[in-house]
């Protein structure tokens, strides 16, 4: 992600979600996938004023967003599944963030 001006000229390269005003208070989800540890994570935070390119997921090859929600409560839904080869189950589970960063707060 980064910041810019409003300039009706400005150009972006593909694969951006998300084009709006900056609001610094703005309360962020996001689901990612970190390849370096082989794992999903949950994380709530704001995104800083930055004109550099910056990534909220880690720079590992394979490393990628899975959801991303400024709702103030979003629910995530997750379904778990078992490798093949072993017992078979599924568990889902809806997931509701009630709590929420407060200002001054960081991560």
């Amino acid at each position: 992600y980064y910041t810019t001006d409003f300039d009706l000229n400005n150009h972006y390269e593909d694969g951006y979600l998300v084009f709006e005003k900056f609001e610094a208070e703005k309360v962020w989800s996001a689901v990612f996938f970190d390849a370096e540890q082989n794992y999903y994570y949950l994380k709530r935070f704001r995104f800083e004023e930055s004109a550099r390119l910056n990534t909220i997921i880690g720079e590992s090859e394979g490393s990628r967003l899975v959801a991303l929600s400024c709702e103030r409560h979003p629910r995530f839904e997750i379904l778990f599944v078992m490798r093949p080869g072993r017992q078979k189950w599924l568990w889902q589970m809806n997931l509701l963030l009630k709590n929420h960063l407060r200002p001054g707060e960081n991560d």
